[in-house]
């Protein structure tokens, strides 16, 4: 995703919470790629106060990338198979198992189709926000998930269609944001020294995954020098090209768990139950 959406969710974001404008100033890592500089600054109307953005993705793991290609083939079929059968007050991850897209497994495509189309017609309305269902697929010996979601008005009636690979799914997950925040800390930290205020902004791809509590739970390895080198970690979910959620993980010394808000991409300011 690009590095101008991000800024601008940025900037809605700090409008939001903090009444203050901030406007795109620069990209630092562009004129200084060689140092590897930080990412994006911003600033308000005085100039006086300013940010620091670096932006880093969570990468999806090397298994994951490998049906990557083989889910996006058959992924227009399904949806064409869905058609009608999601509410329309909410939006869903309909996650696939890597068994789906083996080649021993393809005559039976149309198969395991069936048993995920007949499960949810029968249980999708049911699932309240990020309760997830389990699709037994038994002609594979996998399972398929589906998790709900609401507040996207963009999305809702629709399923985000992507493979997932089982395993040692904590371990996977802190490998992926270990990689993802590798030198990432020392830029904004030095920025930090200088006045900025700092933002980690984390991008993730990987929809099965993904949950910001998840993530927070992955860097509370680190807190103790999170709180003293960075001000802010900006949580995005992406499919890669457009931000599907947004949530503030750390803003100064509160974290996730203490936050109250959580704010999503449609603009609408939730309470957190």
């Amino acid at each position: 995703m690009s590095e101008g959406t991000i800024a601008n969710e940025i900037i809605r974001i700090l409008k939001e919470k903090t009444g203050v404008e901030y406007y795109f100033k620069e990209k630092p890592d562009s004129k200084n790629s060689e140092t590897k500089d930080i990412d994006i600054i911003l600033i308000d109307k005085t100039g006086r106060q300013k940010v620091a953005v670096e932006h880093t993705t969570i990468e999806s793991f090397i298994d994951q990338r490998k049906y990557g290609s083989a889910c996006i083939s058959h992924r227009g079929t399904l949806e064409e198979k869905l058609k009608g059968l999601l509410p329309s007050d909410k939006y869903f991850f309909l996650c696939l198992p890597n068994e789906m897209f083996r080649k021993e497994n393809q005559r039976k495509l149309n198969q395991v189709d069936a048993l995920i189309i007949d499960w949810i017609a029968k249980n999708a309305s049911a699932l309240g926000e990020r309760e997830q269902g389990r699709i037994e697929l038994p002609c594979i010996g996998a399972y398929a998930y589906l998790q709900a979601r609401w507040h996207n008005k963009n999305l809702n009636g629709t399923a985000i269609i992507a493979p997932y690979v089982s395993g040692d799914l904590e371990a996977q997950r802190n490998d992926r944001i270990d990689k993802a925040i590798d030198d990432k800390v020392d830029k904004l930290s030095e920025y930090k020294t200088r006045g900025f205020h700092t933002i980690l902004a984390l991008e993730d791809v990987d929809i099965y995954l993904s949950r910001a509590d998840l993530v927070e739970a992955s860097l509370v390895r680190y807190k103790g020098q999170l709180n003293t080198r960075i001000d802010s970690i900006y949580y995005f979910l992406s499919n890669g090209d457009n931000i599907l959620e947004s949530v503030i993980i750390k803003d100064n010394d509160a974290w996730f768990d203490e936050i109250a808000e959580r704010i999503y991409i449609d603009g609408s300011l939730l309470t957190k139950s």
